[in-house]
C-alpha cells in the first residue's frame, strides 16, 4: 500500500500494512465490520458473561435446590439436606470446572447462602412460599451479582410499597470510599430491601483505617459476617460435641457453635466455613485461614494487654469503658495506632499473590509471594500469641 509524502515517518515499515483507509471498503464491508465490533463488544459485557456462566452452571443448581425444597417429606432436614449439596456443588464447581466457574464464583456463594438461608426458614414453618417468589429472590438482579445474601424476609419487604424520597436519598458518602459493597447498598436500597431503613452492607471508614482485623473481618461484609455469626437455625444440646462438629460443617451457627471449643477453634471453623462457600480455592482459602489466624492471635494478645495494662485497647471498642486508661489516653491511642498500622501491614501483605489478571494461581504462586517477604506477617501474628502467653 502507497502512503502520500510525509507520511512514512509516522510508522515503520512493519506497520504499514495495519492501516486502513474508509475509500478502499465498501459500505456493506464497512457495516459488517462495525457490527461485528458491536456484538462482540457486547458479548463480552460483564454483566452478560456473567450471566451466561450463571445460566450456564447455576440454573442446574437451582432446578436440583428447588426440587430438594418442595419434595423432600421430613421438612426438618430440608436445611440440612440443601446447605450441604449446596456446598458439596460449589467444591465440585472449583475443582472440576475451576477455570471457567472462576467469573460466577461470587453469584454460585451468594446464591448457596440464600439457598441455605431459605430452605432452614422453610424447615421451621416461618412461611409459604411460591415458586415465583424463590425465584425472584435467588435470581434478584440487584443481589445476585454483588450480593449481599440478605434474608428471604428483607426480599418480602421489597414489596411493601415506600416512599420515592426515601429511595431517592440512598446514596451516600460510602460510595466514595469503596466498590462493590457500597454498590450492593445502593442496588439494595432502590428496591427498598430492607424495608424503611436500607441494609448496612459496610463501614467503609472503619475497613480502610481499621482498629483491629477483626473489625475488619465483621465490617467488610456485614451480612456475610452475620450469616457466618448470627444464624440460629437449630437448637442442639451443647454436650452433643459430635452433632456440633457436624453441625459447623453445613454452617449451622458456626461461630456460637464452636464458641465452647475455645475463641481460637470458633474464629478458625468460621473462617474454614468461609473457604467453602469461596469452593475451597487454593488461594482464597489460605488467604481467608491466614486472615483467621491473624485476627485470633491479635485478640488474644490485645486482651491480654487491656487486662494487665488495664487499657482500652481491646480489638473492639468498649462499650461501657471501666478501664484506668480510656481509648481517649495517650497510652491507649498510641498502642491502638500501632496495632492499626499492622493490621493495615498484614492486609496489604495477605493482597501481594493477587495481580491485575482475572486468572487463577496455584497455593505455589501465593507461597512463592510469601516467601519474598519472609512470611513476615505470619512471623508477627505467631509473635503476637507467644507473648500473649508469656503475659
Amino acid at each position: 500500500m502507497e502512503l502520500e509524502d510525509g507520511f512514512e515517518h509516522y510508522i515503520d515499515d512493519g506497520e504499514a500494512e495495519d492501516l486502513y483507509f474508509l475509500d478502499e471498503y465498501s459500505t456493506s464491508d464497512l457495516l459488517t465490520s462495525c457490527t461485528s465490533g458491536v456484538l462482540n463488544s457486547v458479548r463480552y459485557n460483564l454483566f452478560l458473561t456473567v450471566s451466561f456462566a450463571l445460566l450456564q452452571k447455576a440454573v442446574l443448581c437451582l432446578i436440583f435446590f428447588y426440587l430438594i425444597l418442595m419434595f423432600i417429606p421430613p421438612k426438618k432436614y430440608i436445611g440440612w439436606i440443601t446447605t450441604l449439596s449446596a456446598f458439596i456443588s460449589l467444591v465440585l464447581l472449583e475443582t472440576v470446572v475451576a477455570s471457567e466457574n472462576y467469573s460466577c464464583r461470587g453469584i454460585l456463594m451468594i446464591l448457596a447462602m440464600k439457598v441455605s438461608s431459605l430452605a432452614f426458614d422453610l424447615s421451621h414453618n416461618k412461611y409459604s412460599v411460591t415458586v415465583p417468589e424463590i425465584l425472584g429472590y435467588l435470581l434478584n438482579p440487584c443481589t445476585v451479582i454483588f450480593g449481599p445474601a440478605l434474608p428471604f424476609t428483607n426480599y418480602r419487604i421489597a414489596f411493601i410499597p415506600q416512599s420515592l424520597t426515601k429511595k431517592e436519598f440512598f446514596v451516600n458518602l460510602e460510595m466514595l470510599n469503596h466498590f462493590v459493597s457500597p454498590i450492593t447498598s445502593y442496588a439494595s436500597g432502590l428496591i427498598s430491601l430492607g424495608g424503611e431503613e436500607s441494609p448496612l452492607i459496610v463501614r467503609p471508614q472503619q475497613v480502610e483505617l481499621p482498629r483491629s482485623l477483626t473489625q475488619v473481618v465483621s465490617l467488610w461484609n456485614i451480612p456475610m459476617h452475620q450469616y457466618l455469626f448470627h444464624c440460629k437455625f437449630m437448637n442442639i444440646h451443647k454436650s452433643c460435641i459430635w452433632v456440633n462438629l457436624f453441625t459447623v460443617v453445613i454452617l449451622v451457627d458456626v461461630y456460637s457453635r464452636l464458641r465452647q471449643f475455645g475463641s481460637g477453634v470458633s474464629i478458625m471453623g468460621t473462617f474454614f466455613i468461609s473457604s467453602l462457600l469461596h469452593g475451597l480455592n487454593s488461594q482464597l482459602s489460605i488467604v481467608l485461614l491466614s486472615l483467621g489466624l491473624h485476627s485470633y492471635t491479635e485478640k488474644k494478645l490485645r486482651d491480654r494487654l487491656s487486662s494487665r495494662l488495664s487499657s482500652c485497647i481491646r480489638s473492639r471498642p468498649c462499650t461501657s469503658c471501666t478501664h484506668t486508661h480510656p481509648s481517649s489516653s495517650i497510652r491507649a491511642r498510641l498502642i491502638n495506632s500501632l496495632f492499626s498500622l499492622l493490621c493495615i501491614y498484614h492486609l496489604i501483605y495477605l493482597g501481594m499473590p493477587w495481580t491485575g489478571t482475572m486468572s487463577l494461581y496455584p497455593l505455589s504462586h501465593t507461597i512463592l509471594i510469601w516467601s519474598s517477604h519472609l512470611f513476615a506477617s505470619h512471623i508477627i501474628s505467631l509473635s503476637y500469641l507467644a507473648f500473649a502467653y508469656l503475659l
